[in-house]
């Protein structure tokens, strides 16, 4: 019994050495109900403030925390109305704050006003009506919101920027050099900017992944063809549509022009006929300067890293089915399956294999991970899935059967295009996948070690933690996961006595 209390007191002491409690918040929320209520979180990067929108049954509440985590403003507004559905993102000028929202046919929008310093706060309808056009993403950049859209009869997308006149200004991008064009039955096939980022009910099943650069990621998210990336003014914009290359728009939003660049994807060592390179796998992903391009067969795959500034040839990997020793990964390959009925949520796997791995992945949805981890080591992880269609299971479902593409909390529903930072750390928690982690020095030589884990893994942890020490059940209420002046942080509700509380991870 000694030990067993040694033992609890040894994890606890760990737990509260890797993150801890910043605030907590007693809030005025009046609900018995949690399962149709969301939490967003605004950071101001000028002021180090904290906003928080909490959804109750008949008000919406909004609270102003300074850089200390001290409470300095409370307004409460009418209820959100319902028939706005999803939050896709905020606007900051100077001390007013905007959040908007549109509905589920993506046809309407609005948002919510308010300022703490003069105490007021109200909602309106966003006067804009699509034409010829099809709503896409919301995007905040540096604190500026435009709504993106698709043109059907052109090639242009368009950056509704939300300007102080409370006006929606279009900045139309030509698009056209990530058209292409393929042979299906001997049909040829124009595909469009507005089919590559627009999906519908008549088969077109086009999407954009926003990609957040500053947490680990998930294969779910990394894999699909569509990605945007957010630095600085730049909006970058992959295509990976195309199994020979790589395709590039970079967008300044200071003046909108625009640079094309275009990457060739490596080619397989083994001879194919035209047939088989429709069962390959393959994508792309971009971080800290490196753009990584992987294409898989069953037998064989190949992964290339190169300088984004000049394509010029970083890194070359190859892995192949003769054999069974991939000498530059770092621990077992792994299979990972998640779901409500396992313990801890998860059950893995390791394949012994190399073949087993290649034929998983060029089955599947290719997807990389990258990032350069807190001690300058490049951790690379390459791997795929394969989407589940129906069944009623819960291994890709976070929540009870919920889709990786957005949040639903009933009556609103928390997206990439607000938070991809939740929706990649939803990705990366409730996971089928099968990979391979790596390390990397800064010129990509192989490093010895174990994996450590990242920041996502921490937050997983610490969420079980919780969830078992206070008795709350499955999940956290109203919980949201966020950075915040370069930290990350994991918000909740705890239902037992109405505090909303914050807690800080070391990252």
């Amino acid at each position: 019994m000694k030990r067993l209390l040694l033992g609890f007191i040894l994890l606890v002491g760990l737990t509260v050495k890797a993150q801890k409690e910043v605030a907590s918040l007693a809030v005025p929320y009046s609900s018995d109900f949690y399962s149709d209520k969301e939490s967003v979180a605004v950071s101001n990067a000028k002021t180090k403030d904290l906003v928080l929108l909490i959804e109750d049954n008949d008000k919406t509440i909004l609270s102003l925390l300074n850089e200390d985590f001290k409470q300095i403003g409370v307004l409460e507004g009418e209820k959100l109305d319902r028939k706005f559905k999803t939050f896709i993102g905020y606007s900051i000028q100077s001390d007013t704050y905007y959040i908007f929202f549109k509905n589920n046919t993506d046809k309407k929008f609005g948002y919510i006003e308010f300022n703490f310093k003069s105490a007021a706060v109200a909602q309106f309808p966003l006067d804009f009506k699509l034409e010829d056009e099809k709503y896409v993403e919301g995007i905040t950049q540096n604190d500026v919101f435009y709504l993106m859209t698709a043109d059907k009869k052109s090639d242009n997308v368009n950056f509704y920027e939300f300007t102080k006149q409370k006006q929606l200004v279009k900045h139309a991008v030509d698009f056209k050099s990530a058209t292409y064009e393929s042979n299906l039955n001997g049909i040829t096939v124009n595909h469009t900017p507005y089919k590559l980022l627009t999906s519908n009910s008549w088969g077109n099943n086009g999407s954009l992944t926003k990609i957040d650069l500053n947490s680990p990621g998930a294969i779910e998210s990394t894999s699909e063809k569509v990605k945007l990336y957010q630095l600085g003014n730049e909006l970058i914009f992959t295509f990976d549509n195309q199994d020979d290359k790589t395709c590039i728009i970079s967008i300044n939003t200071t003046d909108f022009s625009k640079k094309e660049i275009v990457f060739e994807k490596p080619s397989l060592d083994l001879v194919y006929d035209s047939a088989s390179y429709n069962t390959f796998s393959h994508n792309s992903l971009y971080n800290n300067g490196v753009l990584y391009q992987a294409i898989c067969s069953s037998k064989e795959l190949k992964l290339t890293a190169k300088n984004f500034n000049d394509n010029k040839l970083l890194k070359q990997l190859y892995i192949s089915e003769a054999n069974d020793t991939i000498s530059f990964k770092n621990g077992p390959i792994i299979q990972e399956n998640t779901s409500m009925w396992y313990k801890d949520n998860k059950r893995v796997r390791e394949l012994e294999k190399t073949s087993k791995f290649l034929r998983k992945v060029s089955n599947g949805k290719l997807g990389i991970i990258a990032f350069v981890n807190k001690n300058n080591i490049k951790q690379i992880t390459i791997g795929g899935y394969i989407e589940r269609k129906g069944g009623g299971g819960f291994g890709m479902m976070p929540m009870g059967g919920i889709p990786m593409g957005g949040i639903p909390m009933g009556g609103m529903m928390l997206t990439a295009s607000f938070n991809p930072v939740m929706t990649a750390y939803n990705g990366y928690s409730y996971t089928k996948s099968t990979r391979i982690d790596c390390l990397f020095d800064d010129s990509f030589n192989h490093l010895e070690g174990e994996i450590e884990k990242n920041i996502f893994d921490k937050i997983h942890d610490e969420e079980n933690v919780i969830k078992k020490y206070k008795h709350l059940g499955f999940r956290l209420n109203l919980k949201n996961i966020y950075r915040h002046n370069n930290k990350f942080y994991l918000s909740y509700l705890d239902d037992s006595d109405k505090k909303y509380n914050i807690v800080e991870f070391e990252n």
